[in-house]
């Protein structure tokens, strides 16, 4: 462990991976996911049949207010077809439904 002689010290918060299945039902270059008390900070998509075609996301854009975060890629994905969305963030996912 190493301490800071002078200043201040900030907590960094521990960055989690999570991997999320998922099919498109439509093309689409967006994602948008409810994000409540988390903070994404990377995400790719990867087709499962087409793991090349892997793309990271172009920009994350978080809607506080909303609590939902919209990813968007550099090309659309194809309809009818089952991707891996990777997300990096920080937070907490609060696995109780009310």
């Amino acid at each position: 462990m190493v301490l800071p002689t002078g200043g201040t010290m900030k907590h960094i918060p521990a960055l989690t991976d999570g991997l999320i299945r998922l099919e498109l039902l439509e093309a689409s270059s967006t994602l948008t996911l409810n994000t409540n008390e988390l903070e994404l900070i990377s995400a790719s998509l990867t087709p499962v049949d087409r793991p090349a075609e892997k793309q990271q996301a172009v920009s994350i854009r978080p809607e506080p207010k909303r609590q939902m975060t919209t990813l968007t890629f550099g090309k659309s994905a194809s309809a009818r077809a089952e991707y891996v969305l990777s997300i990096r963030y920080t937070g907490r996912i609060n696995d109780k439904l009310s």
